[in-house]
């Protein structure tokens, strides 16, 4: 049984994790996440400002960087594949608003990024996001580039590897 601490962290460290709205931004331009704003479930970040350059593998070995984000709104959820409760949670909560706003606006796109990249390789991916809907992005990649995401966007997550 999971002691009530542990879950409370697992659940912050979570809340933090889904940065539901990137953005809709010109350039490389991001939120500043000294600035967040939580709003029933969800955290706005503002002012804009630069996020870093950073290069991950999406499910189907493909480049997943800044290039992908200009342009469109992201929903960004940060988990990993073996994530026993949250992450198939809100990936399910993301299906949800993606019934609901993928007719309204094809400019939108749901990216769960995978902080657990020595179990999550691509084929992985590949299967998880796909169950929660075909158009899902999975993408994930080495702890610096990773790291260096989180941070900028105010996430928080530790790795097991030492």
């Amino acid at each position: 049984m999971v002691s009530r601490n542990a879950l409370i962290s697992v659940t912050l460290i979570a809340a933090l994790g889904v940065i539901l709205v990137l953005g809709y931004f010109s350039g490389r331009t991001f939120r500043d996440p000294a600035r967040a704003v939580a709003i029933e479930g969800m955290t706005v970040l503002e002012p804009a400002v630069s996020l870093p350059e950073f290069r991950l593998q999406d499910q189907n070995n493909q480049v997943f960087d800044l290039a992908r984000l200009q342009g469109k709104w992201s929903f960004v959820f940060f988990g990993y594949t073996h994530c026993p409760d949250i992450c198939p949670t809100t990936l399910v909560v993301l299906r949800d608003v993606q019934k609901i706003a993928g007719g309204l606006d094809r400019n939108i796109q749901y990216v769960f990024i995978s902080v657990d990249p020595a179990r999550d390789k691509a084929a992985t991916l590949k299967n998880y996001v796909s169950y929660f809907h075909a158009e899902f992005i999975g993408a994930t990649g080495g702890q610096g580039e990773l790291m260096r995401l989180t941070r900028a966007l105010g996430a928080y997550y530790e790795s097991g590897e030492a």
